[in-house]
């Protein structure tokens, strides 16, 4: 019963954190200089946490890490290749304008999906990474054993 807790929880999490992104993706914002600088810093840190975090599951779980991680490497480079498209096409379908001296930006209405679509893409991949490496089988038979202790 923990076990499917567990999975609720992390469910409903993800649900809220989908929520909270098309709910800040769609609609005019404020274009904030500093905000978007900020943000470009915060993701190429988590990007590289991101990496560091896959580099060090494969190594420690698999027969063959060398050529999971050329996998990665090959997965990652056109993740960032495609992340790096998506930003220029977002950029040059923007709409800025100034309403009541405050410059607004409006993204496209395909840009949201497609980064929400990325965004559970992602979350996709780390739920299938964990189940091949056995992360996922490791805590289902843990749970029982930590019910009876």
């Amino acid at each position: 019963m923990t076990t499917d807790l567990i999975y609720a929880a992390v469910i409903a999490l993800i649900g809220f954190r989908l929520y909270r992104r098309s709910k800040s993706l769609l609609g005019e914002q404020p274009f904030v200089r500093k905000r978007m600088v900020r943000r470009l810093w915060v993701l190429a840190a988590v990007l590289a946490l991101i990496l560091l975090n896959d580099t060090q599951q494969v190594q420690l779980g698999l027969a063959h890490p060398a050529h999971a991680l050329l996998l990665a490497l090959v997965a990652s480079l056109a993740g960032i290749v495609g992340g790096v498209a998506l930003g220029v096409w977002s950029v040059r379908l923007a709409e800025l304008r100034w309403d009541a001296g405050v410059l607004k930006l409006r993204a496209h209405v395909f840009i949201g999906p497609a980064i929400l679509l990325l965004y559970v893409l992602r979350v996709i991949y780390k739920f299938w990474l964990m189940q091949h490496l056995g992360v996922l089988s490791d805590l289902a038979s843990a749970a029982p054993a930590v019910q009876h202790a």
